[in-house]
């Protein structure tokens, strides 16, 4: 019974260390296949495009964040890995404004003293891929702050020329300028300052352009304004005169070849006859003006038979002076347009 009693001791031990063992295989196992897949933020940091482009065959997430927040493309920029950046860029499509979870970008990262001219090498990669120059983190640090703090002149040259914002503030209130001046950056500081200064300028001269635009515009719009008036006046002038000439029974004066004709023979014989003796006595003799009737105008103009033409030419004249009113206020109408449209556009 004791011999029994051994071997089942025995037996049991080695079982219970099988069962350790392969517990411990198994958790290896787990860790070297966690490793495995986490390898492409490895990889990304050190700049081996090989091992990063091994990691992520297959359906892999290029986009996915490590424990501290970080995909790849930060690792890669963090590092100054210019060609990992083009590989993750270009072939697995990752955007180059992703956030990471405190919203650092790949530009912001990529503005490091220590990497030198592989920071800026890939900070002008980025930019050309289309990377928002003026884009904020959570404490609204854009990368003119990042590079005023790191004290890289030639990063805020690729970002001024790229057009980033200069004059934006963080959350403590700081613009790019004063964190040079707070970290002793002199050329960083003239930079900024003399940057700042032309942008200045140049919103002024925008202003005073808008300025003289509106004063040019309001000039046009008054002048449209008095045309259409001085249309109106004189269209309510003609209808006037041509109702009093219907109520007198008078003809109204006719323009045109035939009766300008016939105006200028009467006014030469009329001439004729003043430099006459007759007319001259006639004239001095005659103390009362003779009375203008509608048989003596009908007699001065032939063509007017009737008061039916007479109408009918005022109307004519009447209908000419609505077509240019009517031409006026569409000019009115499409200046208005246009002001409105330059407004909006600026």
């Amino acid at each position: 019974m004791a011999e029994m009693k051994s071997l089942d001791a025995s037996t049991s031990t080695f079982s219970g260390r099988n069962v350790g063992s392969k517990k411990r295989k198994r958790i290896k196992q787990k860790a070297a296949v966690k490793a495995f897949t986490h390898d492409e933020f490895m990889a990304a940091a050190i700049g081996d495009t090989a091992w990063l482009k091994q990691s992520l065959k297959g359906e892999k997430d290029a986009s996915r964040f490590d424990r501290n927040g970080l995909a790849a493309i930060h690792l890669a920029a963090l590092h100054g890995r210019l060609e990992c950046l083009k590989f993750l860029v270009e072939s697995c499509n990752v955007d180059v404004n992703l956030a990471s979870s405190t919203g650092w970008r790949a530009l912001h990262l990529s503005i490091n003293s220590r990497t030198g001219k592989r920071g800026i090498q890939c900070l002008q990669y980025l930019l050309d891929k289309g990377a928002d120059p003026s884009v904020f983190n959570v404490d609204m640090l854009t990368p003119s702050h990042q590079a005023a703090i790191e004290g890289s002149a030639k990063c805020l040259e690729a970002l001024i020329a790229a057009g980033a914002n200069i004059n934006l503030a963080d959350s403590k209130g700081h613009i790019p300028l004063d964190y040079a001046k707070i970290w002793g950056h002199r050329i960083c500081a003239r930079l900024l300052a003399s940057e700042g200064w032309k942008k200045d300028k140049e919103i002024q001269a925008q202003e005073m352009m808008k300025a003289d635009i509106l004063d040019k515009l309001k000039e046009k719009e008054t002048r449209l304004k008095n045309e259409a008036r001085e249309a109106d006046r004189e269209l309510y002038r003609s209808i006037s005169f041509s109702n009093w000439l219907d109520e007198k029974g008078l003809p109204s004066k006719v323009t045109g070849p035939d009766t300008v004709n016939a105006s200028h023979k009467i006014e030469r014989c009329h001439s004729r006859s003043r430099n006459t003796k007759t007319g001259r006595l006639q004239k001095a003799n005659s103390k009362t003006k003779p009375s203008i009737t509608a048989e003596s105008l009908v007699m001065r103009f032939p063509q007017m038979e009737s008061n039916r033409t007479i109408s009918r030419l005022s109307k004519l004249k009447i209908k000419q002076l609505k077509k240019h009113q009517g031409r006026l206020r569409g000019k009115q109408k499409n200046f208005r347009k246009k002001c409105n449209s330059s407004l909006s556009s600026k």
